[in-house]
């Protein structure tokens, strides 16, 4: 739900006519399992629910090659999706971040801090410049 309204703001309240939109999500099997709610499909159309009323809003897309490419909100590809490993020590919140700082991003919202936040002792909010 946080991820969907975090969503919502950045295309309807933040954004300009003329910007530029990258969706990034990091899928992390491990932690959600088969959990419906995270698979791309679902992911996607809600997005693409969300882009309908978008005016002038250009929607980016990494493709494997890494260059970007602009979409329409009818697309197949709204957004960039990388997966965590389950070795890799990298948090998801540091991929967010690094993923933000190679695109050269203006702004960057985060629609989650996962599960771990209540339960952590050493949780801090990662944020992109200042």
């Amino acid at each position: 739900m946080l991820s969907t309204l975090a969503l919502r703001c950045t295309i309807h309240v933040l954004s300009r006519p003329g910007d530029q939109l990258l969706v990034y999500h990091v899928r992390n099997p491990g932690r959600y399992g088969a959990s419906d709610e995270f698979e791309f499909e679902k992911l996607q159309s809600r997005l693409a629910e969300e882009l309908q009323d978008a005016v002038g809003l250009h929607i980016l897309s990494q493709r494997k090659s890494g260059e970007m490419d602009e979409v329409d909100c009818h697309g197949k590809m709204l957004m960039t999706v990388h997966q965590k490993e389950k070795e890799e020590a990298v948090k998801i919140s540091r991929m967010i971040v690094n993923f933000a700082a190679c695109t050269n991003a203006e702004v960057l919202v985060m629609g989650s801090t996962g599960l771990k936040e209540g339960r952590s002792n050493c949780f801090q909010r990662t944020t992109l410049g200042s």
